[in-house]
Parts: C-alpha cells; sequence; structure tokens
C-alpha cells in the first residue's frame, strides 16, 4: 500500500454526495467513498486540485470546458464553453 502525502486537512463536498465526501491529499482530492473493504483509498480518476491549498489550479479548472479543455470565463453550469454548447445544440 503506497502511503498518502498529508494534506492541507480541507474536506467538502465534490464527489455528488449529500455529505462531506471529499479531502485533500498531497494538494489534491480524494473521494472518500472509494476504497477498498480495509478503507485504502483508490486513486482518483480525475484530477481534482484541492481548492485550499492549491488554490490557483482549482480556479483554472472551474474555467475550464469539460469537452474541450480550453480555458474560457464563460462556461454554462455544466462547464462548458461557447463553441462546445453550439456543437451539442447542432447534434455535432
Amino acid at each position: 500500500m503506497n502511503q498518502l502525502e498529508r494534506g492541507c486537512g480541507y474536506s467538502g463536498i465534490h464527489f455528488g454526495a449529500p455529505y462531506v465526501d471529499a479531502e485533500c491529499f498531497g494538494g489534491q482530492l480524494y473521494d472518500m467513498d472509494k476504497c477498498d473493504n480495509d478503507g485504502n483509498l483508490y486513486e482518483p480518476g480525475d484530477y481534482i486540485p484541492c481548492p485550499e491549498c492549491n488554490k490557483e489550479e482549482w480556479e483554472k479548472l472551474q474555467k475550464t470546458c469539460t469537452c474541450c479543455d480550453e480555458v474560457s470565463e464563460s462556461l454554462n453550469e455544466e462547464r462548458q464553453c461557447g463553441e462546445c454548447q453550439r456543437l451539442i445544440e447542432k447534434g455535432e
């Protein structure tokens, strides 16, 4: 088992549960519900920087389109840029 690097102590709701389901380890968030029977956390499938100790990366992620990975100041609720929204609406 690999030892996780200690985080800043941040925890929050980030993975869809109605309760605190994320904790910071080494500057990134881990889903506390994704573990084996012994409580060992699985490596995250997606990189989500910690909004507390990795704030610059967190803010950049919040401005990154989930479709094309372009940074945009105007994303919709699904974090899609205007161009991707138009393509999705057209069915492309």
